[in-house]
């Protein structure tokens, strides 16, 4: 398969992104396991699939004993909000030209269940 060029990439607008990407992860999220993206054709919205991965994420997570940041659109954060994670902050792009409006996301924490050890058992 043909490796993808980005053509159609807006450069300016991705690096805007990514700073205030790069900067909440690092603010938030410093040594916490990070959900990177969760995408479902539209055509199989509305079916549970994004729930089923992001609360397979969870558990995996708290099999790990480890908390987990994720950054979030709007439709995102309410998926993971479903699934228990809480919002940390809003955060905003500025826009541009073509987008005057920019974008607004969230920085999600999920707090492992799993505390004083990796397996969430109880020691005796």
């Amino acid at each position: 398969m043909k490796q993808y060029d980005y053509k159609d990439l807006n450069q300016k607008r991705s690096k805007a992104f990514e700073d205030v990407a790069v900067k909440a992860g690092k603010r938030y999220f410093d040594g916490l396991s990070e959900m990177e993206r969760i995408i479902v054709h539209p055509a199989y919205w509305r079916r549970s699939y994004g729930s089923t991965i992001a609360k397979w994420g969870v558990e995996l997570a708290d099999i790990d004993g480890v908390d987990q940041g994720v950054l979030a659109t709007s439709m995102g954060a309410q998926l993971f909000r479903h699934v228990g994670y809480e919002c940390i902050t809003d955060l905003h792009v500025e826009g541009d030209e073509r987008n005057p409006e920019g974008v607004t996301f969230a920085a999600l924490k999920h707090t492992t269940k799993a505390r004083g050890n990796a397996f969430g058992c109880n020691m005796i």
